[in-house]
């Protein structure tokens, strides 16, 4: 049986479950998820510090269905010398600053783990704003987060007799 058309509802549940495959593959690709769990294992960390680090943009999280979140595994840096554990980059909270609510945090990391014509690596591939991150490339990921989280006309001025919605 084919369907030709499909209802609004149902269309939007199909393009809305297309788009969590998609996610869930791109992530695969950057490394997978960390569950809360096991972020906390790996990080050394308590779930107050989890937490805070969410709610300060220091991390990136994604919602889970049953409430809990998972963590992207490439926006952890290698652990240093002197923890002996995984950290959050740095850049992560200067582009959760950039974004603020214009993206969700799905949209966020789908950006984020996918290839990018604006990130070639040294070989002349396209790589990810993660690869470029752990590549070094911290300024050309903020140029691309600028780009695509900016409104065409912010900071532009105000013309007579309309309204900016800010």
């Amino acid at each position: 049986m084919v369907i030709t058309e499909a209802p609004a509802q149902e269309a939007w549940a199909v393009a809305h479950l297309k788009g969590r495959v998609a996610l869930a593959a791109v992530l695969e690709e950057s490394g997978g998820v960390w569950s809360a769990e096991e972020a906390m294992a790996k990080l050394g960390v308590t779930r107050q510090t989890l937490q805070q680090w969410r709610n300060q943009g220091r991390v990136l999280a994604l919602a889970r269905p049953d409430g809990s979140f998972s963590y992207p595994l490439a926006q952890f840096k290698s652990p240093e010398a002197d923890t002996g554990l995984p950290r959050p980059y740095e850049v992560i909270r200067q582009i959760n600053e950039i974004v603020g609510t214009r993206l969700s945090p799905e949209e966020l990391v789908g950006l984020l783990a996918s290839p990018q014509a604006m990130l070639v690596a040294s070989d002349g591939t396209n790589i990810s704003p993660f690869a470029a991150i752990e590549a070094g490339q911290v300024e050309g990921v903020l140029a691309l987060v600028r780009w695509l989280a900016t409104p065409a006309d912010e900071g532009a001025p105000a013309v007579a007799g309309t309204s900016q919605a800010t």
